[in-house]
């Protein structure tokens, strides 16, 4: 993956509008509005974290829902980013997260349909996380929170 590359982000939890981190990390800071967009993934809630996880899962994919953002300063946005999600580079053992180039569907208002396009998602390191199988619920519907 090219670290360099300037694509828009694809958001799926706490930083959607009107979630906590949304103001803090993300107001103020992206050309134009939330895009609706979806990804193939399983989504997952952790309850003992308080936030959710997609997990890029071969055998059950289904899609994810959340919002797609382009960046008015992409350096200082993703490194801010990078930070929230515990994503220190793609080969560092500390990561909770990895940003991963990932191919989404985008919804465009003009012509009612999807338009696909290359974003940067925050995949979880489920493997790293004791407690995932045992208190991690996968949330079927594909948005977070599940009452949405």
């Amino acid at each position: 993956m090219k670290e360099s590359q300037q694509l828009p982000i694809f958001v799926y939890g706490s930083l959607k509008v009107g979630k906590h981190n949304h103001s803090l990390y993300l107001e103020g800071k992206v050309k134009g509005g939330a895009k609706k967009g979806r990804i193939k993934a399983s989504l997952y809630d952790l309850p003992y974290k308080g936030y959710p996880a997609v997990i890029s899962d071969e055998n059950n994919m289904s899609w994810v829902y959340g919002e797609v953002y382009n960046l008015i300063d992409f350096e200082e946005t993703i490194t801010a980013l990078d930070n929230l999600e515990n994503y220190y580079g793609q080969s560092s053992f500390n990561n909770e997260y990895v940003r991963e180039i990932n191919a989404a569907e985008v919804w465009n208002a003009d012509s009612n349909k999807y338009d696909l396009l290359e974003v940067f998602v925050y995949f979880y390191c489920e493997k790293k996380d004791v407690k995932f199988l045992e208190l991690a619920t996968h949330i079927k519907e594909g948005s977070w929170p599940k009452s949405e």
